[in-house]
């Protein structure tokens, strides 16, 4: 019969039910409760330097299940307990006899499954150190007690975290409840994300993350490189301020990121890096709050293909720093949409740069209570189409006399370039011979020549008009 596999609902129920229990004893006194996996070091694969120890299931004992305060229980007293399919009860990984503890948990989860994953593993309240790169079963939890309180620990600063190579390591994972820190003993990180996507031939579905906190690793943080999730749900990204080096979330040439929502981020580089990038991407993917401090570079990068849609409900841009550029920088085509942002204190060039090819945005709230050298959208390259924002024209600068493609403010419905929305009357306008000149843009009237039929008249963007005769 299969074990149980735990919800995280009744793990926090566990939680709860545990949280006043002190001086409970060790593990479990009756040892037909659960595994206790003890490695033995003589008999084990090693891997990038840490071991990994094979598990057997002991013969001849009833196992009892479990209940969830049992499981909560052995992750409480400093062990990765694992429960799922093919186990009956759980088995609790001692962090101390192995060198791969949560690597080893997946690695029963496969063995003793059938089948890859499917299971949860829970991590104690305290540090869990890794000496190997960590690569996620498919429908595998990992559970923390809190990113105060649980922290994952990765020993090797020259590789990645957390890795996502195949469909089946990343398709329906669940990470939650702890802190992912790319120093185990306090040396400098020298290369190497938290989590690293780098698969070129499948994107994994449902790579979901709950709430999770990244502390001393080097750019970019999380590296959506090849192979990004779709689909998924990412609740609360915490960076820190002054935490980390380099980027906070990179996602990669022609990656989508596709349907996937990012709902809350709070970061703050120390190195003047933008916090979220996109590489000429047909990125797809909403984000529903950015909270930007330490002394980070752009809130937003984002290069993008005509295939894209960025979604963000709002940016609090607050490091405190002197330095050119914008808070949100928009290179090319794809749709982006940002609801409200604003610069609290620094000083910068602009809130918003239109730069190459931009077009199709839409831009609600702009409020700046910091210094901005120009203004607060700059549009320093012509728009390949037409993008909208809800203040005034007086807002946009801009070298340019005239815009290949309108950029409406519709505070004053006029243009950045001064064009303005034809007002619509309530009859066309009658003229005898109009020169362009005499109808506003987009406006159509009515021509009657001497002799000849009345026709419409119609002025274009280019100032060119076109006439509708009658006969």
């Amino acid at each position: 019969m299969d074990g149980p596999d735990l919800d995280r609902r009744v793990y926090l129920a566990g939680l709860a039910a545990t949280a006043g229990m002190a001086g409970c004893s060790g593990l479990f006194s009756d040892g037909d409760e659960s595994q206790t996996a003890t490695p033995d070091r003589g008999d084990s694969d090693t891997a990038g330097g840490g071991s990994r120890t094979p598990f057997a299931t002991p013969s001849g004992r009833r196992q009892h299940r479990p209940t969830a305060g049992d499981q909560v229980l052995a992750s409480r007293d400093g062990h990765v307990v694992v429960v799922g399919r093919g186990l009956d009860g759980h088995v609790a990984i001692d962090p101390t006899e192995t060198d791969t503890p949560v690597g080893d948990a997946f690695r029963l989860l496969d063995e003793a499954g059938g089948a890859r994953g499917f299971g949860t593993v829970l991590l104690p309240p305290t540090t869990v150190v890794e000496r190997a790169p960590l690569r996620p079963s498919q429908h595998a939890r990992l559970l923390g007690w809190g990113i105060n309180t649980t922290t994952l620990a990765f020993a090797d600063t020259t590789r990645d975290g957390i890795r996502v190579e195949t469909l089946r390591d990343g398709k329906f994972v669940t990470l939650d409840g702890f802190t992912l820190s790319g120093s185990a003993s306090g040396d400098a990180r020298e290369s190497g994300s938290a989590i690293h996507f780098d698969n070129d031939t499948a994107n994994p579905k449902h790579f979901d993350i709950g709430s999770l906190a990244f502390r001393e690793w080097v750019d970019p943080v999380l590296d959506l490189e090849n192979g990004a999730p779709f689909g998924s749900v990412w609740y609360h990204l915490d960076f820190g301020f002054g935490q980390n080096d380099g980027r906070e979330l990179a996602i990669g040439r022609n990656e989508g990121f596709l349907g996937s929502r990012v709902l809350y981020v709070s970061a703050g580089n120390r190195t003047g890096d933008p916090v979220i990038t996109t590489d000429y991407s047909g990125a797809r993917f909403d984000v529903g709050f950015l909270n930007v401090g330490g002394s980070a570079g752009p809130a937003l990068e984002l290069r993008t293909t005509w295939n894209g849609h960025v979604s963000v409900g709002g940016i609090n841009y607050e490091p405190g720093t002197e330095r050119s550029g914008s808070a949100v920088f928009l290179d090319g085509p794809a749709g982006v949409r940002i609801e409200h942002v604003r610069n609290t204190d620094a000083t910068l060039d602009s809130v918003i740069r239109f730069d190459r090819k931009n077009a199709n945005n839409v831009i609600g709230r702009v409020d700046n209570a910091g210094t901005l050298r120009r203004g607060k959208i700059e549009i320093t390259a012509q728009p390949a189409g037409s993008s909208f924002y809800f203040g005034s024209s007086s807002e946009f600068v801009t070298e340019f006399d005239s815009l290949a493609e309108p950029i409406w403010a519709f505070g004053d419905m006029a243009s950045a370039d001064g064009r303005r929305v034809a007002e619509a009357p309530a009859q066309p306008r009658t003229y005898g011979d109009p020169d362009p000149s005499d109808l506003t843009i987009g406006e159509v009237g009515i021509a009657e020549s001497d002799g000849g039929a009345p026709s419409l008249v119609y002025r274009d963007r280019e100032g060119s008009l076109h006439h509708w005769r009658a006969e």
